[in-house]
């Protein structure tokens, strides 16, 4: 049954992150369109980080320790500026928290992955992404994780918050 659940963990990361892929794509075959409809997609970018970060904040406990974590969160976007480490983390503090959040947030995320990857010109910065994505995971290996999940999911959406207020995708 372990090996069925892990099997099942890995495919919804593949999923949530095929967004940003499928998104290259539709920027290939329709960049006339994308260039459009650049203002849409920039709004429906924001609404699924806002979906997002209403997601995690619903299914966390508020504290003093979590406001410090939002806080620090929201400054860390100045350290590590890509979006899908954060998301990484949100997806895999869904893992932790809530079944039914899985399927939210990584669904949400597949759509942020479109929007986001209508405005990528570059496949370095895919693998770049794909990487960041992946490394929240290596938290799984440390056991403290599962006791500091509602801190960290705090954290995360600090970061989510600055990106969200930001005026760039």
């Amino acid at each position: 049954m372990l090996l069925k659940s892990n099997i099942m963990l890995y495919f919804i990361l593949f999923i949530a992150f095929l967004g940003l892929i499928f998104g290259v794509l539709l920027r290939k075959y329709t960049l006339e369109e994308i260039k459009q409809g650049r203002y849409y997609l920039f709004i429906l970018s924001k609404l699924t980080l806002f979906f997002i970060l209403i997601a995690v904040v619903y299914y966390s406990p508020i504290s003093l320790a979590s406001i410090i974590a939002f806080v620090i969160g929201f400054l860390s976007v100045y350290l590590i500026k890509r979006i899908y480490f954060y998301l990484g983390l949100t997806l895999f503090l869904s893992f932790l928290i809530n079944n039914n959040l899985i399927l939210i947030i990584s669904s949400l995320i597949f759509i942020y992955g479109l929007t986001k990857g209508s405005y990528i010109a570059q496949n370095k910065e895919i693998l770049n992404s794909f990487v960041l994505f992946m490394l929240p995971f290596l938290l799984y290996f440390f056991s403290q994780a599962f006791f500091y999940s509602h801190l960290i999911s705090w954290l995360s959406a600090g970061a989510l918050v600055k990106f969200l207020i930001s005026k760039d995708l």
